[in-house]
């Protein structure tokens, strides 16, 4: 496939001379955020951008211990065709900046129960049907056209139109309904698959998105289609390369500043129910046209908006939403390397649908583990050192809700007990080679990204909390608000916050707010 055409053109070309538009605040250097700026910049908008922590990249953050780089959450990329119109609204090639890697299997998935399914392009999957299913796939060309007709509903028509009106949500309810996305992802996957461990491969990418695919509507099906259609990458780099190169992209267009270190503390609104300034906690006042919120919208509906600027729908959302779990990540480095590792390795222990509603619950931490292993250095090797391999392994536990736990006890628990299932399946003699291990858990997200309850990925992904049901991308009030990232429409995953940077900016003013 070719790394460097973008399949699918920019639905906004930016004008060859911007007129000055206005000022603009972006919270938050996150992806969304970065992408948020870089369209506001297309518009004509001087942008600041402000970001609490040192560096950008919110999620998507990166460190470097003895040589070995760890991606701090996404670890994957898929429709790079958002990323490339970021670079071409600005008038450049993503060439220039980034190289995408074309990452092969996409996913392992090692069933507790036996059995390996390698999932990645359709020609690949042919040959391993019959060791699940007990005959050909003639099953799959049926499930792909259900994935293709969910992802034209889902995605290409709808992922970056905004859902800030009743009636918007109401029209697509038809369609929604013959397509059966009331039912949840695995039920669907039953419609083609006999083998359950074939309908969870097909039905798991919900759970990178925060969601139980035992409970998550059948819409994310529609993954499938988006990564056969346009593959799955991996940046040269990590992906904290691809945040810098989305930073430097901004610093390059001298219309934009970045400020780390700076927290925003609240917004203040005046005449007409809009934001006139962003207030810091260092004592500044950014005045701004419009301003762009790039974080946890609980946060900002709780703890930033003057109460008489919250309108009732964003009050119920912020106190009654239903958040995704948490994760608990163990990040390591082995001074040797496991060549037959995949650079995506999804272990699936026994019993999973009971484990994921013990966890979605809050009712503690499984018995059974369900591990996302990522081994960055098998796509670009340059992500740990000459003999070397970086990893990092995901764990889904219970957010910080109904019932919190003591991460101070638990914490380490679990990393032994990761390690262990880890040392017993897919890399024997382990802890012999560890160059170094540390983990977060949710009291990390709250902490750092401000993310209520520590969820991994905001609002949970399921149909209720969907579309309009989800926080707007445009507040009710004040006017001039905008929202990015996970929390907001679409929802989360990497397509998922850099669609919800392209519907914000099909709200934005056509004519200067000054």
């Amino acid at each position: 496939m070719d790394t460097q055409a973008s399949p699918r053109p920019s639905v906004f070309p930016s004008p060859a001379v911007p007129s000055p538009t206005g000022r603009a605040v972006v919270i938050g250097a996150g992806l969304a955020g970065l992408a948020s700026a870089i369209r506001l910049v297309a518009r004509g908008y001087e942008v600041t951008v402000l970001e609490r922590g040192p560096e950008p990249g919110g999620r998507a953050w990166q460190r470097e211990v003895n040589g070995f780089v760890h991606d701090g959450g996404p670890t994957v990329l898929t429709a790079p065709f958002l990323v490339d119109e970021l670079f071409g609204l600005l008038g450049r090639n993503r060439e220039d900046f980034l190289s995408f890697l074309p990452v092969e299997p996409w996913y392992r998935f090692l069933f507790a129960e036996g059995g390996t399914f390698d999932y990645g392009p359709a020609e690949t999957l042919a040959p391993q049907w019959e060791r699940f299913e007990g005959r050909p796939g003639e099953s799959y060309p049926r499930f792909r056209e259900h994935a293709r007709a969910l992802f034209e509903a889902g995605f290409t028509q709808l992922a970056d139109r905004p859902f800030d009106r009743a009636a918007t949500m109401a029209a697509q309810v038809p369609q929604l309904l013959r397509l059966g996305a009331y039912r949840s992802a695995y039920r669907a996957t039953g419609d083609y698959f006999r083998d359950p461990r074939l309908r969870l491969a097909f039905s798991l990418p919900a759970l990178l998105l925060g969601g139980d695919p035992h409970r998550v509507s059948s819409i994310y099906l529609m993954i499938h289609e988006l990564e056969q259609r346009y593959g799955v990458w991996y940046p040269q780099g990590g992906m904290g390369a691809l945040v810098r190169s989305l930073a430097d992209l901004l610093k390059g267009t001298g219309r934009a500043e970045c400020r780390y270190g700076e927290t925003v503390l609240g917004l203040e609104t005046g005449a007409h129910d809009r934001v006139r300034a962003v207030r810091t906690a260092d004592g500044g006042r950014r005045p701004a046209d419009l301003v762009v919120y790039n974080g946890d919208p609980v946060h900002l509906y709780r703890d930033l908006l003057p109460h008489a600027s919250r309108s009732l729908a964003e009050k119920l959302r912020a106190r009654s939403g239903q958040h995704s779990f948490g994760l608990y990540i163990v990040y390591f480095g082995l001074r040797r390397e496991f060549p037959e590792v995949a650079q995506h390795t999804i272990l699936v222990d026994r019993d999973e649908r009971s484990s994921l509603r013990t966890i979605c619950r809050g009712a503690g931490i499984s018995e059974r583990l369900h591990l996302y292993l990522h081994r960055a250095s098998a796509t670009d090797p340059e992500m740990a050192p000459a003999g070397g391999d970086s990893f990092y392994c995901l764990c889904p536990v219970p957010n910080l809700g109904r019932t919190p736990l003591e991460w101070e006890v638990e914490g380490p628990r679990l990393q032994e007990r990761i390690l262990d299932r880890l040392e017993e399946t897919v890399l024997p003699g382990l802890r012999g080679s560890l160059d170094h291990c540390f983990a977060v858990d949710p009291r990390d997200f709250e902490d750092r990204l401000l993310a209520f309850r520590g969820a991994g990925f905001g609002l949970a992904p399921l149909l209720h909390q969907s579309a309009y049901f989800r926080f707007h991308n445009r507040a009710d009030r004040p006017a001039n608000l905008f929202l990015a990232g996970a929390g907001v429409h679409p929802g989360a995953g990497v397509p998922g916050v850099l669609s919800s940077a392209r519907a914000l900016e099909r709200l934005l003013p056509q004519d200067s707010p000054s």
